[in-house]
């Protein structure tokens, strides 16, 4: 379409002469309608892409400090191990505290996740990163939090944990 409104200025540069009125009458007509035609092609376009913009859903707010802050028990650990540690209701308890970020560990259990204590969080997007008292890089996990389940992962597809926590 491009390529014809062109064909038709072009000829209308061309041909522009009074014997030919006619002509010229119906170039501009049809130039009118293309111009016309592609404006409303623009601004369909503009409102489709305003439309998905709108429409996407990294805005969901069900990722948010105040989602997270109480008491969870560790529940269930996944992972593609040789051996899967198995933890009871209440032998691992996190609690998370948005003011000021701290996440307090309470541990019952003899090989447990995260020690007893307490450890600073920060959360960015659906990334959550834990202080590691043994290191300057914190643990991150990818989380999201369905109903009263919290869920862990630190790269599955990479044999990582995922951790499910379940809110007290």
């Amino acid at each position: 379409m491009f390529y014809e409104t062109i064909k038709i200025i072009d000829s209308y540069k061309n041909d522009h002469t009074d014997s030919n009125d006619n002509a010229t009458k119906t170039q501009k007509r049809h130039l009118l309608y293309i111009c016309n035609l592609m404006k409303n092609y623009t601004i369909s376009l503009v409102i489709i892409l305003f439309c998905c913009y709108a429409c996407s859903n990294d805005d969901d707010s069900n990722l948010n400090e105040n989602n997270l802050d109480g008491e969870w028990n560790l529940a269930e650990i996944l992972c593609y191990c040789d051996e899967i540690p198995t933890i009871n209701e209440g032998e691992q308890v996190w609690e998370f505290e948005t003011t000021p970020q701290n996440l307090k560990v309470v541990n019952a259990v003899s090989e447990p996740f995260l020690t007893s204590g307490d450890y600073g969080y920060t959360l960015q997007g659906d990334s959550l990163f834990i202080d590691n008292p043994d290191s300057t890089i914190p643990y991150k996990y990818k989380f999201s939090i369905e109903s009263d389940t919290l869920r862990l992962e630190d790269e599955p597809e990479l044999d990582g944990l995922i951790l499910i926590l379940v809110r007290n």
